[in-house]
């Protein structure tokens, strides 16, 4: 018997109306090109009418996986609705179970349907060679649909569906076995993205550089006590605007590149090192409650401290973003972008250019957490939202003068009053003192008239 033998494991979910069953077939033949009745028909239970159609259901729901023997990873989904092209775009999955448990987002491909069911295959995924191997499965995606899918205020692009199932194949005893189980998830039921901007100094000549720290605000359908770890993923993009013809700003976008990343409690950043003036030197813990993100965001951050004058930067976050998030539970703060304006020229096409990285369709993967003085680690449910390109904090500049330097500056108001009084008396002197001679000759002519006279009287006598 060949070791990569093809194996099916056909699961009907509990779906309301269907029965609860886990029927378990083998089969070979099943690859990426088989088509998928035939493929399902290997378990001699299958009834295609346990899968009606139903127009007014848009969800996605887990059906079974296999593995072919050219070691792809094969995933069955029931859809009911078939007026829509609602076909499924992701899955999150881990081949690691308990301690080693790790989701990643895959991309599905759509291979071929039959009615309400779809066969995907798992891509850039290859099956190991291990004789044990484990499916944990928490979730599956389709795109956003304007018509039937809301999204608040912040652009969604795939919703999710909760799939829920662990999944093991395995050889034993010279037997094939396969077993599924239900795995609890848990549901992301409200969340913001958004992102934080904080100076990060001056290029003198070329333009002013910031550090952008991008974050995801949310709450779940399960209470946490304390979230010891998070997995997050998203997509990022270089973007920058360049001088084009009339000095118009012309954008131009980089590949779009998908990254998933652990953070942990104890982890921490700083923006900057602070090596010049106007840099603000600030540190923040990756995860957060939402208070404490908002407390540590309402603050004053020294930019430069000189001898007689200090500037400051006051930061607040926004009224927008606050009302968004302050009905939420904690704070993801995942990844740091570099955010540059370009100030060399606007002396000669009076723009200022922009560069920066614009990050996209965070989701978040797992949450490992504390309640009641349980751990858990579980595959998350979580749909795919970007945020607004601009900033959730305000930013206001303030220049404090020392005590000293108002001495200072008294004082020398004080000399250069007693200079500018001694420099006005000299030069307007000579002419108060002719003015004050003028005046006085005025008064004592007539007592001089007068004397004269008098003189003259004498002398008749």
């Amino acid at each position: 018997m060949k070791f990569f033998r093809t194996f099916v494991i056909l699961i009907i979910l509990v779906l309301g109306i269907f029965p609860t069953s886990n029927v378990v077939a083998f089969a070979d033949g099943i690859n990426s090109g088989s088509d998928i009745i035939e493929d399902l028909q290997a378990d001699e239970k299958f009834n295609i009418a346990d899968y009606p159609e139903n127009n007014s259901d848009y969800s996605l729901y887990f059906v079974t996986i296999a593995e072919s023997e050219q070691k792809e990873l094969l995933l069955y989904l029931y859809q009911p609705c078939v007026e829509k092209d609602l076909r499924a775009t992701s899955v999150n999955l881990s081949v690691g179970i308990y301690s080693s448990l790790k989701y990643e987002n895959y991309t599905l491909t759509f291979l071929n349907s039959s009615g309400t069911l779809y066969k995907y295959k798992v891509k850039d995924f290859t099956v190991a060679d291990s004789a044990a191997r484990y499916y944990a499965i928490s979730s599956v995606y389709r795109l956003w649909d304007k018509d039937l899918d809301s999204s608040g205020s912040q652009q969604i692009s795939q919703v999710p569906f909760k799939v829920g199932k662990m999944i093991a194949f395995s050889t034993i005893n010279g037997s094939e076995y396969c077993e599924c189980r239900d795995l609890e998830t848990i549901l992301v039921t409200d969340k913001h993205v958004g992102f934080v901007r904080y100076a990060n100094g001056i290029l003198f000549g070329v333009g002013v550089t910031y550090r952008d720290s991008h974050y995801v605000a949310f709450s779940t359908d399960k209470p946490m006590d304390r979230l010891k770890s998070a997995r997050v993923g998203f997509y990022y993009q270089s973007y920058e605007t360049n001088p084009g013809a009339f000095g118009a700003e012309v954008p131009t976008w980089g590949n779009k590149i998908y990254s998933q990343v652990n953070i942990n409690e104890d982890d921490d950043t700083v923006t900057s090192d602070k090596t010049g003036p106007f840099v603000e030197s600030y540190s923040w813990k990756r995860i957060q409650t939402v208070s404490e993100f908002i407390a540590s965001e309402e603050n004053t951050y020294l930019l430069y401290e000189g001898v007689f004058v200090d500037i400051y930067s006051d930061t607040t976050i926004g009224s927008e973003a606050k009302q968004a998030i302050s009905d939420l539970s904690w704070v993801l703060r995942f990844y740091e972008t570099d955010y540059q304006l370009d100030t060399s020229s606007v002396t000669t096409t009076g723009h200022i250019y922009e560069s920066s990285v614009r990050v996209s369709d965070v989701t978040i993967l797992q949450l490992e957490f504390e309640t009641d003085g349980v751990v858990y680690n579980l595959g998350v449910v979580d749909n795919m939202a970007t945020g607004s390109t601009t900033p959730d904090n305000d930013r206001e500049i303030s220049v404090t003068i020392s005590e000293d330097l108002k001495d200072v500056i008294k004082t020398l108001i004080t000399i250069l009053a007693f200079v500018l009084g001694a420099v006005l008396i000299i030069v307007i002197l000579p002419y108060i003192i002719k003015f004050i001679g003028f005046v006085l000759k005025i008064l004592i002519a007539p007592f001089k008239q007068l004397f004269a006279g008098s003189k003259k009287n004498k002398k008749r006598r």
